[in-house]
């Protein structure tokens, strides 16, 4: 106990002392006027720009989409700075929800249109609130009923054996794949080729992971 009051002496007669008063009281008067300042720059007019995932819903189990969807939507918004900070914390923008059956065309290719991503944005918004930006402008998706196709894989690349060596055969694990596209592109397709890869000297059996080109 006395080890304790000693050691709250000394802080005390540390924090009280006549200059450390001087100090104390310009961190408070530092602090005071960094917190106007913040209040007065968050009352100012700025631009901000937000992530916003989109999901395409209630794709029917035969339906196979055959092309990447954008996994983010960039909306730009303008507003004082307390509702920007507001959208970043406790009011975080809503995936956006996309009903398959809306868009999707007999030819295998969907468009959600601007004015589809902006209208469910809006709805998120604050009413003071100005939607300035919307990256991409709209989305597009293809797709098939399950048509698909089964092709070999060929090498792209190239192999140099060392002196004294021959390359005896090349295998592909698994040898085939499955594509899936619309009639048209499955009739063109005759097989898929790996990423462009090159080994040199080669002296042994070499066993090597590689992309396919998309």
């Amino acid at each position: 106990m006395n080890n304790l009051s000693r050691i709250y002496r000394l802080v005390r007669n540390f924090l009280f002392s006549s200059v450390n008063k001087e100090f104390l009281i310009f961190l408070f008067f530092l602090f005071l006027s960094g917190t106007f300042w913040l209040l007065m720059a968050l009352n100012e007019t700025y631009e901000y720009e937000y992530p916003v995932t989109p999901r395409l819903v209630g794709v029917p189990k035969n339906v196979v989409i055959t092309g990447d969807i954008d996994d983010t939507i960039h909306v730009t918004i303008r507003d004082k700075g307390f509702t920007l900070v507001t959208y970043l914390t406790g009011r975080k923008f809503r995936p956006l929800s996309f009903k398959f059956t809306s868009y999707a065309k007999a030819s295998g290719k969907g468009i959600i249109p601007h004015t589809d991503i902006v209208k469910q944005i809006t709805a998120q918004l604050f009413g003071s609130s100005k939607l300035t930006k919307v990256t991409p402008d709209h989305m597009e998706f293809f797709f098939n009923y399950g048509r698909s196709k089964t092709v070999p894989i060929r090498m792209s690349g190239k192999v140099v054996t060392d002196n004294s060596y021959y390359l005896a055969r090349t295998q592909f694990f698994p040898r085939q794949i499955t594509i899936y596209a619309n009639e048209h592109l499955l009739d063109s397709i005759k097989y898929v080729t790996t990423q462009p890869f090159y080994i040199s000297h080669l002296g042994d059996t070499v066993v090597q992971e590689v992309g396919l080109k998309p």
